[in-house]
C-alpha cells in the first residue's frame, strides 16, 4: 500500500472502504493474465458492492484464467479531498498492494452509467 494512502486513511470517516482485502476478493498475478480490466462504479463502495450485477460480472470475468477483473469506486468527499491534497490518483482495490498501482496500467476500464431517474 502506498505510504501516502497509509497516512491519510486515519483521517477519513470509513477507511475500510478504500483498502480492499475483503472476503471473496480475487487477486491474480498481473504477469500471468492477458487482460486486466476494471469495473468502475460511479458511487461509493457500499453502494457499488450492493449491486448484484457488478458482483456477478466480477466473479464471471475472474473465472476466466486469462482475465483479472478489478474494482474501482468513487471516494466519498472526505477521501476525495485527502487524495487530491496528497496527489493520490484513483486506484483499483485488488492491485492496491502492487508498486506503482495506477488505473493507466489496466488495459480496459468498464464504467457503469445508469440512472435512477425514469420517465
Amino acid at each position: 500500500m502506498d505510504k501516502r494512502l497509509k497516512r491519510i486513511l486515519p483521517r477519513v470517516q470509513k477507511p475500510a472502504r478504500y483498502t480492499g482485502g475483503e472476503y471473496n476478493q480475487i487477486l491474480k498475478n498481473k504477469d500471468e493474465v492477458d487482460l486486466r480490466l476494471a469495473f468502475c462504479f460511479p458511487d461509493i463502495y457500499e453502494i457499488g458492492m450492493s449491486n448484484l450485477g457488478l458482483s456477478i460480472l466480477y466473479h464471471t470475468m475472474n473465472s476466466l484464467d486469462f482475465v483479472w477483473c478489478e474494482r474501482v469506486f468513487a471516494p466519498w468527499g472526505d477521501m476525495y479531498d485527502e487524495m487530491k491534497q496528497a496527489g493520490i490518483p484513483l486506484y483499483a482495490l485488488e492491485s492496491l498492494s502492487l508498486a506503482n498501482n495506477q488505473l493507466s496500467d489496466i488495459s480496459t476500464l468498464c464504467c457503469k452509467a445508469s440512472s435512477a431517474l425514469y420517465n
